[in-house]
C-alpha cells in the first residue's frame, strides 16, 4: 500500500511541476 502511496505522491509532484512549466512558458 505504502508503495503504491509513493508512486501517486511521484505522479502529483511530476504533474505539479509540468503546470509550473505551462504557467511560465
Amino acid at each position: 500500500l505504502m508503495q503504491e502511496v509513493q508512486e501517486i505522491d511521484d505522479t502529483i509532484q511530476s504533474l505539479q511541476l509540468r503546470l509550473r512549466e505551462a504557467e511560465d512558458t
